[in-house]
C-alpha cells in the first residue's frame, strides 16, 4: 500500500491521472458533492476504463474508501456539480480496529496496528443505523462479504483468519464490537 502526499481538490468533474499506476490497495479520504446532485468517483484502469466505483451518493459526502483492489489504477474520476477532495492515507493516518470502534459514514478500519493480516478468525458485533444500503468487506485474504442490508443493522458475524482490514459503507452511524 504506497501513498500520494499532496491533496487533489477541485470543482465539477475531473480526471486524475497517475504516472506510474498505482499499485495495491489504496486508502482514500473522500469529500465532495453538492446539496441534491449525484457525487460519484471511480477508479479507471491504465487504459482509462472504469474499474471500481467507490463512491456513488446523492448529496455531500465525506468518507474513506479503499480503491485499487480489482487491479493496478490509472487514473480517479470525479463526477459531480460541487467542490471535491481528494487524499491519500498512509499508514500513519488509518485507524485500527480496537476492542470497540465507533464511527459515522464509509470507512477502513485495519485490523492490527502492523497492517499484516489476522493469524486467527475474529467474532465481532456490528450495528448501524442507516438507511440506505449497509456493507461490510473484510479484505485481505479473499474478499469476504461480511454484511449486506438495507436499512439498520445489528448482528454478530465471524472475521476471517487473513483479514487485513473492513470496509465499512454506510449512511449513518456505526459500531464495531469484538467479542474474542
Amino acid at each position: 500500500m504506497g501513498s500520494i502526499d499532496a491533496p487533489f481538490v477541485g470543482f465539477g468533474d475531473d480526471v486524475i491521472q497517475f504516472t506510474p499506476d498505482l499499485e495495491g490497495a489504496q486508502v482514500l479520504r473522500i469529500q465532495g458533492g453538492s446539496a441534491d446532485a449525484n457525487f460519484m468517483v471511480w477508479t479507471l484502469a491504465p487504459d482509462l476504463s472504469q474499474l471500481e466505483l467507490v463512491v456513488n451518493t446523492i448529496g455531500l459526502y465525506t468518507g474513506t474508501c479503499v480503491a485499487g483492489l480489482e487491479g493496478p489504477v490509472g487514473a480517479i474520476q470525479v463526477q459531480t456539480e460541487g467542490h471535491w477532495s481528494l487524499s491519500f492515507l498512509g499508514p500513519d493516518d488509518l485507524s485500527v480496529l480496537g476492542d470497540q470502534e465507533r464511527g459515522f459514514g464509509d470507512s477502513v478500519r485495519f485490523m492490527s496496528a502492523d497492517l499484516q493480516p489476522t493469524t486467527t478468525a475474529r467474532i465481532v458485533r456490528i450495528e448501524a443505523s442507516g438507511s440506505d444500503n449497509l456493507t461490510v468487506w473484510a479484505y485481505g485474504g479473499p474478499p469476504d462479504l461480511l454484511v449486506n442490508v438495507i436499512g439498520a443493522y445489528s448482528g454478530t458475524v465471524v472475521v476471517p483468519r487473513d483479514t487485513q482490514f473492513l470496509a465499512i459503507t454506510c449512511d449513518g452511524s456505526w459500531s464495531v464490537t469484538s467479542r474474542g
